[in-house]
């Protein structure tokens, strides 16, 4: 065993940390989706935005707005909790896509009806089966913004 881990990506090194700041805290998308459950997300556009019908005109034609990065939020799935009995930061309504059963632990595939797929990891028997409706929800702790790298080389 060692207590740091390198990951490299593309012939340069990525992230070193020890083995439980890799996992806990990845710092590029990459790392992340190396390790483990990412779930995309998308920060509101910086750039100008078009007016409405209330718009004064204008002669030529706006500069289109720089695309807003896109960015990705690492969440363990052992972090998320599915229907949970106390409040939770974020709660959404999914469908268990697929069970895997491993042994002492369950792990879910779910998917919302906008297509986001999240992953969920319980101690114990299998409680949903595929098909089921739950709410998934997690703290927002467990979950940070990762600026996504193809994303990162285009814009800069």
């Amino acid at each position: 065993m060692s207590d740091r881990i390198a990951v490299m990506h593309r012939g340069r090194v990525e992230q070193v940390a020890a083995p439980r700041g890799l996992y806990e805290t990845p710092a590029t998308a990459f790392v992340a989706g190396f390790i483990g459950n990412i779930k995309p997300a998308r920060r509101p556009c910086r750039g100008r935005q078009r007016g409405g019908p209330a718009a004064a005109p204008r002669s030529p034609p706006p500069a289109r707005p720089r695309p807003a990065p896109r960015s990705r939020s690492p969440l363990r799935p052992e972090r998320v909790r599915l229907d949970p009995a106390g409040a939770m930061d974020t709660l959404l309504t999914m469908t268990v896509a697929h069970v895997v059963y491993q042994g002492e632990t369950v792990r879910y595939i779910l998917r919302s009806d906008a297509g986001l797929e999240l992953q969920a990891l319980e101690l114990g028997e299998v409680r949903y089966a595929a098909g089921a409706r739950v709410r998934a929800g997690w703290a927002a702790a467990d979950a940070r913004m990762i600026e996504d790298d193809i994303r990162r080389e285009e814009i800069a």
